[in-house]
């Protein structure tokens, strides 16, 4: 492995690029492989699905030095060969924190989210459980809805506590 790690301590800032299609993401530099000419980055991502109900997704970006093309790393199948089991570690904080970033950002009263894989195996979707829980912390309650064509689907909502105190006086 070439990779070196520049994830420095938290906390961390992200660039926000906001599209003109309505699309937000929270990026954060990661780190720089001189030996494949690639910088890599994490990416959390708002972008839209249906009306008012934007769709969550992450990734890993890498950017070849040389050309500027973009590949997109939405597995840990992918970035095994690139990422010691310590920076995975550390990219998946990213992940979480960027993850909070763009929730805070836009606050959607409703997200759609979903593997990019097909039938992910379990020990993949421990990074979804991680991700959940940033959701919940956001303050979203999240439904897990049956597999679409082996895909695991999530449908989130904001939970308004002012408008459920007032239900409960």
């Amino acid at each position: 492995m070439s990779f070196v790690c520049q994830i420095c301590d938290p906390p961390y800032e992200f660039d926000r690029i906001d599209e003109d299609d309505g699309t937000c993401h929270a990026i954060f530099f990661i780190g720089h492989d001189e030996v494949a000419s690639s910088i890599y980055f994490v990416r959390a991502t708002l972008s839209p699905y249906e009306e008012g109900v934007p769709e969550f997704s992450f990734c890993v970006m890498g950017v070849n030095t040389e050309t500027g093309e973009p590949i997109f790393f939405t597995n840990g199948r992918d970035t095994k060969p690139i990422f010691s089991g310590v920076e995975r570690h550390l990219v998946m904080e990213v992940v979480m924190r960027a993850t909070a970033a763009v929730l805070a950002w836009q606050s959607p009263r409703k997200i759609y989210r979903c593997t990019a894989d097909k039938h992910p195996p379990e020990r993949a979707l421990v990074k979804h459980d991680l991700i959940s829980w940033v959701f919940n912390r956001a303050g979203y309650k999240l439904t897990r809805c049956d597999q679409w064509h082996g895909q695991r689907i999530w449908f989130a909502e904001r939970q308004d506590h002012d408008c459920a105190e007032r239900v409960a006086c």
